[in-house]
């Protein structure tokens, strides 16, 4: 059955009161709902076109949803479109019936100047029935020339992004995604599919990020807390994981839940108050001294990859984070569990931030504290923070000691400023 037909039959079923037929199931009814709105954009109505893609996330009023298809299906009529998205019929079918090979010819004579190419809405047919036909490459060329004539528009800015997804560069369809959200951030698909991207990148933290915001918009769908689940576990944030539990967002689906329950279980329970501080291994008074020479007071303290907080300990201890220092915890593994610690000490802490986010507006001067972390990449904006830091305390296993420094003995860290560096030689097996 074409889309106009299926259209009409869920109207009918509508005005007599019926479910629509054939969208009963949640998935067939986001996928009649993601058609729905690829037709307005080949229509030109934008803010139709995202209505329907909200929709496909959160089911509307039977009202709502009839009054959405009256205006569809009248709009369908004005066209006389019949067939789908990129195909229209009349008295002379025209360039609107191409096959995808046709498409790519009449592309390729208007790159080599030998046509004109079309208006902005033909571009959507083609682009959207070439990535249909599996031309991939084309439809993506096709929605970047839209993309830059027409203003980034939202639905373009998605498709493009779900095109570079499918060919494996992430780290552009991670940009064009969050150029989407830019323009309209409530968008809860997208705020999916960049946590997804993310955590197919290794970089956990900021997938917890997005699918946390896509919860918050939306605590009833599934996708948004299998992400969140699934972002705790791989950091290993038990004490996240238990907070996800206690506000009833595991996922539903038993597929889905039973795994997350089996492996929170084993799950290392890590203290909230660690150790008393670790003494610094033959430290004199001069050594100290030097150690507060170097380490600047600064107002603002930026702490990664943090979870049992024994740096911060540490710090404290030798009086290098003075009352008022502000902590913004960044890229966390367990983001409550940081939390939860930095309230236990007393200190003043700022809402979770990406660490690119920081980089871009982290007032100086600012101190920087790395902790031990085995399975995520150093993010590259980690690198514009080390060059601005006051001073920064980086665990060896995650940022390398310069080859010349002076050697600190400061419980396996690193210790930077400015262009000083030194070198810790304590215990290897720091568990921060």
């Amino acid at each position: 059955m074409d889309f106009p037909t299926q259209a009409q039959q869920a109207l009918s079923d509508l005005r007599e009161g019926r479910s629509p037929s054939g969208l009963t199931g949640e998935e067939a009814f986001s996928a009649f709902c993601q058609e729905a709105a690829n037709w307005w954009l080949l229509l030109g109505e934008g803010s139709a076109s995202a209505r329907w893609r909200g929709w496909a996330l959160l089911t509307p009023e039977p009202a709502a949803l009839m009054a959405g298809l009256e205006a569809l299906l009248q709009r369908l009529s004005e066209t006389d479109a019949t067939e789908g998205p990129g195909h229209t019929t009349g008295s002379s079918p025209g360039a609107d019936a191409l096959s995808a090979e046709a498409i790519l010819q009449r592309l390729g004579a208007a790159e080599r100047g030998r046509a004109r190419f079309p208006g902005p809405h033909q571009l959507l047919q083609w682009a959207y029935r070439l990535a249909k036909a599996g031309e991939a490459r084309a439809a993506l060329a096709t929605y970047l020339r839209v993309a830059r004539d027409q203003d980034l528009p939202v639905a373009v800015c998605n498709a493009i992004g779900s095109l570079q997804e499918q060919l494996g560069d992430l780290w552009l369809a991670e940009r064009w995604f969050l150029t989407s959200l830019s323009k309209q951030p409530q968008q809860v698909g997208v705020l999916c599919h960049l946590s997804r991207l993310r955590l197919r990148q290794g970089v956990w933290d900021e997938a917890w990020l997005a699918a946390a915001q896509a919860v918050q918009l939306n605590r009833e769908l599934e996708w948004p807390r299998q992400l969140l689940s699934r972002c705790a576990l791989e950091s290993g944030g038990c004490r996240t994981l238990a907070w996800i539990e206690q506000q009833d967002l595991l996922p539903r689906e038993p597929a889905h839940r039973k795994p997350v329950l089996a492996q929170r279980a084993r799950l290392q329970r890590w203290p909230l108050t660690a150790p008393a501080a670790a003494p610094w291994p033959g430290a004199g008074l001069e050594q100290r001294l030097a150690l507060h020479r170097r380490c600047r007071p600064a107002r603002h303290l930026v702490l990664v990859h943090g979870r049992t907080l024994q740096a911060l300990h540490w710090l404290l201890a030798e009086g290098l984070i003075e009352t008022g220092t502000v902590i913004h915890p960044s890229a966390s593994r367990d983001p409550l569990g940081v939390e939860q610690g930095l309230q236990a000490l007393g200190l003043e802490a700022a809402p979770e931030q990406p660490l690119e986010a920081l980089a871009g507006s982290l007032p100086d001067p600012f101190a920087l504290v790395v902790c031990r972390h085995k399975h995520q990449a150093v993010h590259h904006a980690l690198g514009q923070l080390l060059n601005r830091a006051s001073y920064s305390f980086c665990h060896r296993s995650t940022i390398g000691a310069d080859s010349q420094a002076d050697v600190f003995s400061v419980n396996g860290y690193n210790l930077r400023s400015g262009r000083i560096s030194s070198v810790a030689s304590g215990d290897p097996h720091s568990s921060d």
